[in-house]
Parts: structure tokens; C-alpha cells; sequence
């Protein structure tokens, strides 16, 4: 069953960075729901886990269907027998989504599988650990912190290895100061206190990297410790009353950009709002501009502003949405 944190630590980029923005998306009564790209993911997370807990090569799975149902992922035969413990069928509680097992995903998992297999050719085999999807408890460190680690490998008094598969081909992620991995490290070290430091690997087959889909990067107990103190500092300040709202690319997947409130009015991140404005070099007026907005005419300029295509996009789908819904 998914594990869900309010401060959770795939989202910790925006609330590390906008504190403001966990009591704003809160307010959303419509909060947008997982797209078709996140229940890919999450389907295809379930072939990850079937191979890290139970040793099934994806290759096996070819030609199947994975259902999404309550945010989890379950192959058809798995998913009824789920449902039938509810009491219930197939029929009377549809799936939210479900995708076929093709050789694209197959072959985008293999990558998690070749991690997989380097990360335990490091360990000891005869005093190795291992986990898939873990859920790693951080209400230690902040009551409203957690996250769910997809392979965890470990070894008395040595090295814990972490891989955090990512299917998606839209959004590149960065291994280096990736406040998620760092996370789930802290979560590890707090689990295994024996370890000297984490090994975290991000895996992303469908998006073009110039260290290729597989990149590794290492932080020691010491460095990580450091960070679980900002961590808190980060986690507190999310609660403190009027708290700072602060806009950037970790906008992007927000609730609050734009939204009808329970009330009927319409309410747009401010902070969000005078950002925007600043980068497109003009107010943005009660009526449109007869003249476009400014393009950058520079390579360092277009360089700045393609960082802030995703936020100006999903801008426009929140107010659109707004808009549809009133």
C-alpha cells in the first residue's frame, strides 16, 4: 500500500524553497490529480519492485497489464484478488488506469536492473540487506516527513546503495544536491546507523543526460547529518503562520499557482504572479499587451527563460482549469 508525507520528499524542492506553499495548496479544494505520466510511473515502478524483491526480470511481464488503483499499481490477477478482499469485483470498482507492459518499458526498466545488479556487486553477499520500496520513516527528524526508497542495499559497517528509478522523459533529474535522494539517505543512515555514508544513483532511461540514464553520486554520514539540519529548519518554517511564499522552477507541479477557493473567488500565487512578470520584463495589465512579451535575444538569456517554460505552462493550465471549473 502507497505511503503518503505531507512534507514528502519527492516534493521537498518546492517546500524547501516555498515554505508558503504547503498551507496555499492546502487551501485548493481541486487539487489537481495524478496525470496519465505519474500512473505510467507508478506502473512501471511495480515491474522495479518485482525484480528488487523478488528477483522477476521484467522480461517476464511482457505483454501483461498493469491496472492504477488508489494510487497503487497491481497486475490484473493481483488487482482482483485486492478487490475481492474489499468484498467486492472488478466490475463495481474500476481501475483508474492501465497500461500494457511493452518492450519500451521493459527496456527502460532493464536499466534499474543493471543498477540494481552494480549496487549488489558491491555488497558482501553473505551480509548483504536489501529492501524495495521501503518506506523510510523521517517523523524523527520532522512529524510530517517521509519518503519511499525503490532499492536499498546495505552492509554492515560499509556503504548503503540507494536507486531511485525515474520513468518520466519530460523532467530531467539531477543526482548531485537532489534534496529527495539526500532524504531518503538520511533515512537510511537513521535505519542502518552502522553505515559510513550512502551511494545514491538516480536511474532515468527516457530522458537524454550527458552522463547517460544511470548517474551515481556519494555523500558521507557526516554530510548528510549536516543536511538533515536544514532539513528541519526547512520542515518548521512550512508550518509557521504566513509563511514565506518564494517562486521558482520547483513551481511547476504546485496546486497553489491558480485556483477557485471553497468560497468562489479566485486566487493566484502572488509571489508566483510578480516572478513571472520580473522574467517576462512587463506588467502583466488587466487587459493583454497589444505587442508579444520580450524575447530574450541572448544565448544566456534564452537559457534563463527556457528554465521557466514548465512554470509559464502549468500556469495557463491552473488558471484554464480555474476558469472550466467556475
Amino acid at each position: 500500500m502507497a505511503h503518503h508525507a505531507r512534507l514528502s520528499a519527492s516534493g521537498s524542492k518546492q517546500w524547501m524553497n516555498c515554505p508558503g506553499s504547503v498551507a496555499a495548496e492546502a487551501r485548493n479544494p481541486n487539487p489537481r490529480g495524478s496525470s496519465v505520466f505519474a500512473m505510467e510511473g507508478t506502473a512501471a515502478h511495480l515491474l522495479c519492485e518485482l525484480y528488487a524483491g523478488e528477483g522477476i526480470h521484467p522480461q517476464e511481464f511482457l505483454g501483461d497489464t498493469i491496472y492504477i488503483w488508489q494510487d497503487d499499481a497491481y497486475l490484473e490477477r493481483h488487482l482482483a484478488r485486492a478487490v475481492a478482499e474489499k468484498g467486492t469485483t472488478l466490475a463495481d470498482v474500476p481501475a483508474t488506469a492501465e497500461f500494457l507492459v511493452d518492450q519500451d518499458m521493459v527496456d527502460a526498466v532493464e536499466y534499474f536492473v543493471a543498477a540494481v545488479k552494480t549496487a549488489r556487486s558491491r555488497l558482501d553477499p553473505k551480509g548483504r540487506e536489501e529492501h524495495s520500496e521501503k518506506w523510510l520513516d523521517l517523523t524523527w527528524l520532522h512529524p510530517l516527513l517521509g519518503g519511499t526508497g525503490d532499492y536499498i542495499g546495505v552492509e554492515a559497517f560499509g556503504w548503503a546503495e540507494l536507486i531511485d528509478y525515474k520513468h518520466g522523459r519530460g523532467v530531467l533529474v539531477e543526482v548531485r544536491d537532489n534534496s529527495q535522494l539526500k532524504l531518503y539517505g538520511i533515512g537510511v543512515l537513521n535505519m542502518f546507523p552502522d553505515c559510513e555514508g550512502v551511494r545514491m544513483t538516480i536511474v532515468q532511461p527516457r530522458k537524454e543526460h550527458e552522463d547517460g540514464p544511470i548517474r551515481s553520486i556519494e555523500y558521507t554520514r557526516e554530510e548528510l547529518m549536516d543536511f538533515a539540519e536544514e532539513v528541519r529548519v526547512a520542515a518548521e518554517a512550512t508550518q509557521l503562520q504566513n509563511a514565506t511564499l518564494c517562486a521558482g522552477e520547483w513551481c511547476t507541479f504546485c496546486d497553489a499557482k491558480a485556483y477557485v477557493d471553497e468560497n468562489g473567488d479566485f486566487y493566484e500565487c502572488q509571489a508566483l504572479i510578480e516572478a513571472m512578470q520580473e522574467e517576462a520584463q512587463m506588467d502583466f495589465a488587466d487587459a493583454p499587451p497589444e505587442i508579444g512579451i520580450p524575447i530574450p535575444t541572448t544565448n544566456a538569456g534564452l537559457a534563463r527563460a527556457s528554465k521557466w517554460l514548465g512554470v509559464f505552462d502549468n500556469y495557463v493550465k491552473a488558471v484554464e482549469g480555474a476558469v472550466q471549473r467556475e
